[in-house]
């Protein structure tokens, strides 16, 4: 659902994708080349996805309201893939929207440097709050093993 919001906000900005691939972490969406669109129309379809995870959590809390706690589950799953991709961190949906919203008012450098140096930061302290789970918890890597990927995926793009 959450990569849905992402195409269908594309389709109606007129942004039509080259090519969608399914990835084991994800979908990649390749977008035409041709296409212009502003920073701020760019920022929107970045934030597509989150927008669905929320839209999805608000049914889901108004749905445990009526129904009773059945959809705890669901809503809890939303909340944490709308927070987590609004990491600012480049490779995320919060990195990218962070870097549409920056290029409005500086050079495409100082946009480089300023997102790097964020992304460095929050990746230090994902990396840090997982090492610190990982040693309370005795088990959980998860968040230490995020923060590896994410890390990495950094340093490739």
């Amino acid at each position: 659902m959450h990569e849905s919001g992402h195409l269908v906000s594309m389709f109606l900005l007129k942004d039509e994708p080259e090519e969608i691939a399914l990835l084991p972490t994800g979908m990649r969406i390749n977008r035409r080349e041709n296409t212009r669109l502003s920073f701020k129309q760019n920022a929107v379809i970045a934030l597509a996805g989150v927008s669905v995870n929320l839209l999805i959590s608000t049914l889901m809390f108004a749905s445990n309201k009526l129904f009773g706690s059945h959809f705890d589950y669901a809503l809890k799953v939303n909340l944490a893939l709308a927070a987590f991709n609004l990491l600012p961190v480049e490779s995320l949906d919060g990195g990218r929207a962070l870097v549409c919203l920056l290029s409005c008012r500086f050079d495409p450098e100082g946009v480089h440097r300023i997102t790097a140096v964020i992304s460095c930061a929050v990746l230090f302290a994902l990396g840090l709050a997982g090492f610190l789970l990982l040693i309370r918890s005795g088990y959980n890597f998860t968040m230490l093993l995020t923060a590896v990927y994410l890390t990495a995926l950094l340093i490739v793009s």
